[in-house]
């Protein structure tokens, strides 16, 4: 923008609606034809999307493996304004939705917290226990825990036995002379800012005030640090301060502002790391109070140039996403490499040089002044590779690795360095390197078994092929294989390996997912006699109405009885009776009658005549043809030869 003398640059990042999972991006748009958002869910480890419409969104929150999608409802003529809260997984199928009267101004989502904030009243929804056991037991029981949906006024105190109700919660009588501004929380504590500049920090899940503290500026955008000792704020100029939070209810404000700032994320597993963007810089910097009072913290590493938004923090990464891109053509199919990168800290990145350079030792001393569990990762794997195992131990013990520390003493126990190696290789998921160590060595047999503790069956098969293994251990992989796709619903493929595996109870369920009889056919004629095999595919046979392929089951697992209620079940009694007749079935007298009495009512009377006749019944057969008779004369039928044999019966 010009004016006068001067020009003006403006830097404008657009607020789209987003948010960011496990390895799902969800955003939404607007399509030219369309009054609603499009949302899709972009699995980009999947490279999967999926759709979803909603009219009048106004918010997306994520946490993890689940999203929120926060709309408005279309008011009647008579009827006060409502919002619908969406849970939703990662491929946008809704779980569980609830309405609310409160204006979700502000909006922010937890592990297991919803928080909707109006300039005067919170509504917080505990939508998943911190406790896996204390939700199967609330399933369990029936129960509903007190403070799952929780509604109150700013200025008053919550009250846990009060359990929000949208038609009776009044939101109109009530209105704060200092409304609220911003919110965060994380598992232990909420923290809602207001205009007046003071921090009202709630605990949770048991939402009681734990303090008050108070800033010079309001509030426009907060995030707390993972344990609850920190908090960064941007006020309404876009300015970046931290807070220093202790338990006791206090709160310090740190030497620290930058300006331009927009966005802001604390590490998740680091309660002293913090990335922020200023204009089209990234910083990330360690917040750490002990050096903080000496002058030597609260200083960012250099900046990174980017026009990404950040999506997570963890293992000193900052995941980021290119949203103008996405945004720039939201329907075509996304490349992750294209859209989607890691930013190393310079502490991740000095630790790999100096693992690169220098000795074991030296890196050792620069992690323990900067430690991090990501950094002793690294080194326990550096030290692996190089077959230094007290490094490694040392390493593994600071990253609370007992499955690396039984690896060590299993190293310890093998005297090949190559075998070493391979299981370092391994251990470290690398299975394709470990492969190549043991065809190296010519032990292709520890490669099969490598490759069978992976769970890659694929692999085995191709080594089995290779003239190595038995024929026991290629049953096994075949029958993995089916079980592979099997899991996957892909029934054709499933059903080919289970066929080569000979797993004739796998390949019954196959072969009747894909309603291929013929195969299940097939497979009565192989099973031998007796086999209780049978008397599955009998049933599953019945239930699809096939009488006689299902009789054959039967009879060749030896259950005539069986047999005889599949054929009265589906009303197959010619068969019933034959089987009854062929087999000295005891009860064939009563089946007989049933039959008879069942083509009576369906008035086939020539039909019941035949199974008279068939059962050596002669004296029943002749009293229904002389019936017969009396009901042609009855009509007065023409046909008097016909009605003169039917007499002389």
């Amino acid at each position: 923008m010009a004016a006068g003398t001067s020009v003006y640059y403006a830097n404008i990042k657009p607020d789209y609606k987003w948010g960011f999972m496990e390895h799902t991006i969800v955003l939404a748009y607007q399509k030219a034809d369309r009054i609603d958002y499009c949302i899709i869910f972009w699995d980009f480890r999947l490279q999967s999307k999926n759709l979803k419409y909603v009219k009048n969104l106004l918010h997306i929150k994520t946490s993890e493996e689940y999203c929120i999608l926060v709309s408005k409802v279309e008011e009647q003529s008579d009827q006060a304004p409502q919002w619908v809260v969406v849970l939703c997984n990662s491929i946008g199928s809704p779980l569980e939705s609830k309405f609310i009267n409160i204006d979700p101004n502000y909006v922010y989502m937890t592990k297991t917290h919803v928080i909707i904030c109006s300039l005067d009243h919170i509504y917080v929804w505990q939508y998943r226990s911190q406790s896996a056991k204390a939700s199967a037991f609330e399933s369990m029981a029936g129960t509903r825990r007190l403070g799952k949906e929780v509604a109150f006024y700013v200025e008053d105190t919550p009250n846990m036995n009060n359990i929000y109700d949208k038609d009776r919660y009044d939101v109109t009588s009530l209105e704060s002379n200092d409304p609220i501004t911003s919110v965060t929380a994380n598992d232990t504590i909420m923290v809602v800012g207001r205009a007046s500049g003071s921090l009202v920090r709630y605990s949770l899940p048991h939402i009681t005030v734990e303090a008050k503290l108070f800033l010079k500026y309001r509030p426009n955008i907060m995030e707390v640090n993972c344990n609850s000792t920190k908090i960064a704020i941007i006020d309404n100029n876009g300015t970046l301060s931290l807070m220093e939070m202790d338990n006791h209810g206090g709160g310090a404000v740190l030497e620290y502002e930058k300006s331009d700032v927009w966005q802001v994320k604390w590490s998740n597993d680091d309660p002293s790391y913090l990335s922020f963007i200023e204009k089209s810089r990234l910083y990330t910097m360690k917040v750490d109070k002990n050096k903080a009072d000496v002058g030597k913290a609260l200083e960012p590493e250099e900046p990174f140039q980017t026009e990404a938004y950040i999506c997570s923090f963890s293992g000193l990464q900052v995941k980021l996403v290119l949203l103008d891109e996405l945004m720039k053509e939201p329907d075509a199919n996304f490349r992750p490499e294209e859209c989607l990168f890691d930013y190393e800290t310079k502490t991740l990145r000095d630790t790999r040089e100096l693992l690169s350079k220098l000795n074991l030792k030296d890196a050792y001393n620069y992690i323990k002044q900067n430690p991090h569990i990501k950094l002793w990762r690294i080194l326990s794997d550096k030290a692996l590779d190089d077959l230094d195992f007290a490094t490694a131990e040392n390493a593994l013990v600071e990253c609370g690795d007992y499955q690396g520390l039984q690896l060590i003493k299993k190293l310890q126990l093998i005297d090949d360095k190559n075998k070493q190696k391979a299981e370092i290789q391994s251990f470290q998921g690398r299975f394709d390197d470990a492969e190549s160590i043991y065809r190296n060595m010519e032990r292709k047999d520890l490669a099969i078994q490598l490759r069978m503790k992976a769970g890659d069956w694929f692999k085995v098969v191709e080594l089995i092929k290779e003239g190595f293994g038995n024929d026991d251990i290629l049953m096994q992989a075949y029958d993995k294989l089916g079980d592979y796709y099997a899991d996957r619903f892909k029934w054709d493929e499933a059903a080919g390996y289970y066929k080569l595996s000979k797993n004739y109870e796998k390949l019954v369920d196959a072969f009747f997912n894909t309603e291929d009889f013929e195969g299940l056919k097939g497979i009565i004629e192989t099973v031998p006699e007796g086999n209780n095999l049978l008397m599955e595919i009998g049933e599953k046979l019945q239930s699809m109405g096939l009488c006689d392929e299902a009789v054959d089951a039967f009879l060749k697992a030896g259950n005539v009885k069986r047999a005889l209620d599949c054929c009265v079940l589906l009303n197959q009694w010619a068969k019933a009776v034959e089987l009854a007749e062929k087999y000295n079935f005891v009860q064939v007298e009563g089946l007989l009658t049933m039959y008879a009495n069942q083509l009576l009512e369906k008035r086939k009377k020539l039909e019941c005549v035949e199974l008279y006749r068939r059962a050596n019944r002669n004296t029943e057969a002749a009293k229904m043809l002389g019936q017969i008779a009396g009901d042609l004369v009855k009509k007065n039928v023409s046909q008097v030869i016909e009605i003169k044999n039917l007499s002389l019966f």
